[in-house]
């Protein structure tokens, strides 16, 4: 006669112990509080580089500052298929809201190079266009007197050098330089000064 199976169940070793959610909850918070600390330090090194550029620089680099997201992007797609060289000096010079368009000349060698100045440094004036009728976009739009109906915008500000075929980087570096140097004074003369406190 053989021997009967075993039907006791395996001994199963316990599972350590898991530490209680609080705990974890705790941790997240510490975790969270250094995180916020570390972007809070980061800020005021920001704030503390800016001060020492504006006193070093007489404040000459500050319309770099109120660059728009949507500038830099529309900035970014007119520099597609551009040399990085000319990018990295446009970037440098006037900053990352500045577009570029180049056009060859057909008929001699070299190109057109321009400057896009995005509208919140530009001097140009309001103007006034046709606005298209968005149902058709080859018809103007028109009101119910049949009037053709306006709208306002901002012509593009485009700052152009012809640069010959032998020119170098330098004569990019000589257009960007003189087109900053206007900004930079357009710039300081349309911001409004600081109040200042005197205290008795």
């Amino acid at each position: 006669m053989g021997r009967k199976a075993n039907t006791t169940p395996p001994v199963v070793p316990a599972s350590p112990a898991v530490a209680p959610a609080g705990g974890d909850t705790e941790l997240f918070k510490l975790l969270a509080g250094i995180s916020e600390g570390i972007s809070g330090l980061s800020d005021k090194v920001g704030s503390i580089e800016k001060r020492v550029r504006d006193i070093e620089t007489g404040g000459k680099e500050k319309f770099k500052d109120a660059a728009k997201a949507e500038d830099i992007a529309h900035a970014r797609e007119s520099r597609v298929g551009v040399d990085p060289k000319l990018s990295q000096i446009v970037d440098e010079l006037l900053g990352e809201d500045f577009g570029i368009k180049i056009n060859q000349f057909p008929d001699k060698p070299g190109f057109l190079f321009s400057l896009i100045v995005p509208t919140r440094l530009s001097d140009n004036v309001v103007d006034k266009r046709p606005k298209m009728d968005p149902e058709n976009p080859h018809l103007y739009l028109k009101d119910s007197m049949d009037n053709v109906v306006f709208e306002d915008y901002i012509p593009e500000d485009r700052r152009s050098r012809a640069i010959s075929s032998l020119a170098s980087y330098d004569a990019i570096r000589q257009h960007c330089e003189r087109v900053r140097a206007y900004i930079v004074a357009y710039f300081q003369k349309t911001q409004k000064p600081l109040p200042e406190f005197k205290v008795r």
